[in-house]
């Protein structure tokens, strides 16, 4: 279950909506490709190999290559990556495709959360307080969520299932997501029982 606060969700839930009336889509399955096209960001796949890359995060993070390596590769395992300053979401191409899916919608989320914005803008990992940044992730995977699955469009079709797996396969081919996200979805945005 999500770690984020009911107000919260309440207004995370209301920007999601917005941004797919916004961008015409109403029905599944919900692709990354049209959310960001509606946001005019771009999503780029990255390699901790590529020099250029580590040199950009250097200066943006104010460390050296080395200790950029570290960050990214053990301390924060960077899957993805939003840039404001260049409407651009980075994604690490080491990551499994449904992994790549799930980060996409997720970095895309801290665009669309204006209370993110700030904390996007050269802050590091380092001065950010963990449980800051652990609120941060949170409400981005909750809204990722949200934006994988149409928001209430899931909702309404997950109560309108009987609780079973089949149900879950069910919805999984048509939303075109992994069986993992799906079934997460499901449980907490389904029937309100334990399964």
């Amino acid at each position: 279950m999500s770690t984020v606060d009911s107000l919260t969700r309440k207004e995370i839930d209301k920007i999601v909506e917005r941004v797919l009336k916004d961008a015409g889509l109403r029905n599944p399955p919900f692709q990354i490709v049209d959310v960001l096209t509606h946001l005019n960001l771009n999503r780029d796949f990255y390699s901790l190999d590529d020099p250029s890359l580590l040199r950009r995060l250097a200066h943006r993070l104010q460390i050296g290559k080395a200790k950029i390596i570290n960050v990214v590769r053990e301390k924060i395992r960077l899957a993805a990556v939003w840039l404001p300053d260049e409407k651009r979401i980075l994604i690490d191409a080491s990551l499994p495709a449904p992994k790549q899916v799930w980060a996409s919608f997720h970095d895309t989320v801290h665009s669309i959360l204006p209370w993110h914005h700030d904390f996007f803008l050269g802050d590091t990992a380092q001065s950010l307080e963990h449980e800051y940044l652990d609120m941060l992730e949170s409400e981005a995977n909750y809204g990722a969520s949200g934006l994988m699955f149409g928001g209430g469009v899931f909702t309404a079709q997950a109560l309108d299932t009987t609780p079973c797996w089949k149900s879950i396969e069910q919805l999984q081919k048509l939303h075109d997501k992994s069986y993992v996200t799906t079934f997460r979805r499901y449980v907490e945005h389904g029937h309100d029982r334990p399964l």
